[in-house]
């Protein structure tokens, strides 16, 4: 697999991961709002390797996961896939991931789902990587945004954190329920992009 970076240093780089079993709707709108409300001409969609998940048998294949991100994104020349996490291997730490791309731009965005700033605190080397990157934390529900603001201001308190807000179109459905509507034989059409799902319905995958 090829690790696309930046052909030259840019001013900001952002910087989207997860196990993306399957991409969906819902990670692509996370990269596009950073990309228009931000202006970051790009983001890297970073795939966790095949140790991530402790029940190995949910996750695909690293390199299935990076071709259905590859499919997926084709229509967005500002998204790019790398696979520097699945290239280190082992488990997927955040600070690892800002780490290694550090070089590569004066900024680096890190976007995440507002909720993930509830346990932000207990990730590895929480303090560092803060203090390296600009958390872009996106509200996927309404309901969800006074106890966000709440450990946002408890992140900014003890880290010096810069977290931002990032507006995104509604998207309730997790990757989980995804396999499982596949597996039921239901219609994701609407949940998963068409250059994704017609690779997904050629190798049969989440049938079994």
């Amino acid at each position: 697999m090829n690790n696309t970076v930046p052909d030259a240093k840019l001013k900001r780089l952002g910087i989207l991961g997860g196990s993306f079993n399957p991409i969906h709707f819902g990670h692509l709108e996370m990269a596009r709002a950073a990309h228009e409300q931000y202006g970051i001409p790009e983001i890297l969609l970073c795939p966790t390797s095949d140790t991530y998940y402790k029940n190995a048998s949910e996750l695909l294949p690293a390199r299935e996961r990076c071709q259905m991100v590859r499919e997926a994104i084709r229509p967005y020349p500002y998204m790019k896939l790398s696979t520097i996490d699945v290239d280190r291997g082992g488990y997927t730490y955040t600070c690892d991931t800002i780490r290694d791309l550090l070089p590569l731009a004066d900024e680096l965005y890190f976007i995440v789902g507002a909720d993930s700033l509830a346990y932000m605190e207990t990730w590895k080397d929480c303090g560092w990587f803060l203090r390296h990157c600009i958390i872009l934390a996106a509200d996927r529900e309404s309901t969800l945004r006074r106890e966000a603001a709440r450990h946002r201001q408890l992140l900014m308190t003890l880290y010096g954190a810069d977290i931002r807000p990032l507006a995104i179109r509604s998207f309730a459905h997790s990757s989980t329920e995804i396999r499982q509507r596949i597996r039921e034989g239901s219609d994701v059409s609407d949940l998963v992009p068409p250059e994704a799902l017609s690779y997904i319905r050629e190798k049969g995958f989440y049938l079994g």
